[in-house]
């Protein structure tokens, strides 16, 4: 009778144990989160919600609540397992757009975490929705749509369903997925934002291979889409101009873009001085530079120069997802 009560103790104990390390779904950290003091909570209080889906091996959750629209939650992962939340609140009235909240957790305390949210400035969004329909339409609502399956957030446009960006959770961060079409438009010194030359007209513009081609009436630009080793952009920007059949590059740039701000990063990125010397080329921020003819690839990671020396054979800088180094 002692060792059959010790037994059902051991398994009550065992149960118990079992139930209260059971793992937190995507509804147990929403209540936490709405437990805080949030802008949402009196939106979806546990009366008034109504879940349309819980989705619990995928950590997704759609409800509506008391108001016009519908909100979403999604359960990201950090690269060391550690949960960030994800809410977002989706409002009509006539036009719907979305407001997100973001929650990481010490134990059962949510805590705020906007600095990790996506951010695109209005007037890109709308620069962005131009571009897709090939027409100036106003921007009316835009949604951020919080995936069921994936990691990966799409931003549309509500009156048409337009996709104007992904956005990837990358395991630390979220990274909207731009083309070098979008970033060069973002660029504050790009042609496009120019008045001199006469009027920029994009001759090709290709989001696959990360290359664009503008010109004017004086210019011809290059810009390729190069990304390092952790997928961060690097632009590189070319204007070269022809007098008959003689080519060179007037500016040379490379430029980084941290998800904010643009830094120009040419010397950082290219050999020194000495090594273009070594190979009969001017280094492009060097003093004497001039003449050469730099060429941004159109596929592959190779940019090509010619020397403006006769005598100097074309050299190849080849992108190694940190800097360009010379072929051999």
């Amino acid at each position: 009778m002692i060792r059959f009560l010790a037994v059902t103790l051991f398994l009550s104990a065992f149960s118990f144990t079992a139930f209260a390390q059971k793992p937190l779904q995507v509804l147990d950290y929403f209540d936490l989160a709405v437990k805080g003091d949030n802008s949402f909570a009196a939106l979806v209080s546990n009366d008034r919600r109504k879940i349309e889906t819980n989705d619990t091996e995928n950590g997704y959750l759609k409800m509506t609540g008391a108001f016009e629209g519908w909100i979403d939650v999604k359960l990201f992962r950090f690269s060391n397992g550690e949960p960030l939340l994800v809410v977002g609140v989706n409002t009509c009235g006539p036009a719907c757009g979305s407001d997100l909240e973001a929650f990481t957790f010490e134990g059962k305390n949510a805590i705020r975490a906007a600095e990790l949210l996506p951010w695109i400035e209005e007037s890109e969004l709308a620069e962005k929705q131009n571009r897709v329909r090939g027409k100036e339409t106003e921007l009316i609502g835009v949604l951020y749509q919080l995936p069921q399956k994936g990691t990966n957030i799409v931003v549309s446009a509500d009156d048409t369903g337009d996709k104007l960006f992904d956005v990837e959770w990358t395991g630390k961060k979220f990274a909207v997925k731009r083309n070098v079409l979008d970033l060069y438009s973002l660029y504050p010194d790009s042609a496009l934002r120019s008045g001199g030359g006469g009027e920029i007209k994009i001759v090709k513009d290709d989001p696959k291979n990360g290359y664009l081609k503008l010109k004017n009436d004086e210019s011809v630009f290059d810009v390729g889409l190069f990304r390092d080793k952790d997928g961060e952009p690097l632009l590189v920007y070319t204007e070269n101009r022809c007098n008959g059949e003689i080519c060179k590059t007037l500016d040379f740039e490379a430029i980084r873009f941290d998800g904010i701000l643009f830094s120009n990063a040419t010397r950082d990125v290219l050999p020194s001085a000495g090594e273009f010397s070594k190979r009969g080329a001017s280094h492009p921020m060097s003093e004497n530079a001039g003449g050469d003819l730099i060429i941004v690839p159109e596929k592959g990671t190779s940019i090509k120069i010619i020397p403006a020396r006769k005598s100097s054979k074309p050299v190849i800088l080849i992108w190694n997802r940190e800097r360009f180094t010379f072929s051999k």
